[in-house]
């Protein structure tokens, strides 16, 4: 991947985190769930943290092709979707998903 960053020691920096990120995505650390995605519900808005973390993921995978892990924003894009385990499957998205509540 080409980057427009023209500084190699920041660079550099850049792909040694990128790596440490990488591996931790890869290894599903994420112990607040067993979706496979950081999960830690706010009484409201826990969705938005969801999807905020699948887009990072989307683009991190942009930028860092080699490093990326495209199981992690896929499995925050199906859990907003409400394909995951559980009682709940309700879509966080009106009119789309497994199970799209209406109101």
């Amino acid at each position: 991947m080409k980057h427009h960053i023209k500084d190699k020691s920041f660079l550099d920096q850049l792909y040694v985190e990128a790596k440490k990120w990488s591996a931790k995505t890869k290894n599903n650390s994420f112990t607040d769930s067993p979706y496979g995605v950081p999960y830690t519900p706010n009484i409201w808005g826990a969705g938005w943290t969801l999807q905020e973390f699948g887009v990072q993921q989307y683009y991190f995978s942009k930028s860092w092709p080699e490093y990326a892990n495209y199981e992690v924003y896929s499995n925050a894009l199906n859990f907003i979707l409400g394909v995951h385990q559980g009682n709940n499957t309700a879509s966080f998205a009106s009119g789309i998903g497994s199970n799209s509540l209406l109101i």
